[in-house]
């Protein structure tokens, strides 16, 4: 897994190994800073570990430039379909689950998880309606 990762950095060309690594390790620990922090100090022998709005930046800088689950590809892109499944499945488990909650229970950006709600899918997150059944003998 790390490997074909690794391929992935060659491919995007990014300025640091160390920032790639960091980004793979917030998603491996399910998107939690705390968990990453503590992972980053061993992989790399830190006598201190990273400070958390350090990492916080880093993340928020590259999931608004460029991130590695939205990845650009040629030809039909599978990641995209994987997510749509995935977001619709979350969604139908829980209704009443908000964008920015289910993006940070997926591990999704926040816009992507927004834009394939209310775009591709046509789902509405809080939006339940009720609807009356009508019978033949109320009208």
């Amino acid at each position: 897994k790390f490997l074909k990762e690794y391929f992935i950095f060659k491919i995007i060309k990014l300025a640091n190994l160390k920032t790639f690594i960091l980004i793979l390790l917030y998603r491996e620990k399910g998107c939690q800073i705390s968990l990453t922090q503590k992972t980053f100090k061993k992989e790399f022998n830190f006598t201190k570990a990273l400070f958390y709005n350090t990492i916080k930046l880093i993340v928020e800088k590259f999931s608004r430039i460029r991130s590695i689950a939205d990845l650009s590809r040629t030809g039909v892109q599978k990641a995209d379909v994987q997510k749509k499944i995935l977001i619709k499945q979350n969604y139908f488990e829980n209704r009443n689950l908000s964008v920015r909650k289910r993006a940070q229970d997926l591990c999704l950006n926040i816009e992507t998880v927004r834009k394939i709600m209310t775009e591709d899918s046509k789902l509405k997150p809080y939006k339940i309606q009720l609807v009356h059944k009508i019978t033949a003998n109320m009208g």
